[in-house]
């Protein structure tokens, strides 16, 4: 470890009372231009994690039809081929665009 270079101790015991010093709300404040971007990233992550949950409830009531009576099955085939179509432009949208 040649290049590794250790932080002086002088240093750390001068900056020591100014680190308990430093309160959350300061922190926020000096962050406040960086906000939009924390809403935005908030926003994308929980639209990203979303969409497989939604996928998976829309595919398995499809699934879920085929194992009804025939003459329920021809009834619930709109509904399914929307939910198919959903399902389809929330994947392709999701892969697309990342979030």
């Amino acid at each position: 470890m040649s290049g590794y270079r250790k932080t002086p101790t002088h240093c750390s015991r001068t900056f020591a009372p100014l680190l308990n010093q430093v309160g959350t709300l300061e922190l926020l404040k000096l962050n406040k231009p960086e906000w939009p971007y924390t809403v935005m990233g908030l926003l994308s992550s929980a639209g990203a994690g979303i969409v497989m949950p939604i996928f998976a409830i829309a595919f398995s009531s499809i699934l879920a039809v085929f194992y009804q009576p025939v003459d329920q099955i021809e009834s619930e085939v709109s509904v399914s081929v929307g939910q198919t179509q959903l399902g389809c432009k929330t994947h392709i949208h999701a892969h697309t665009f990342r979030l």
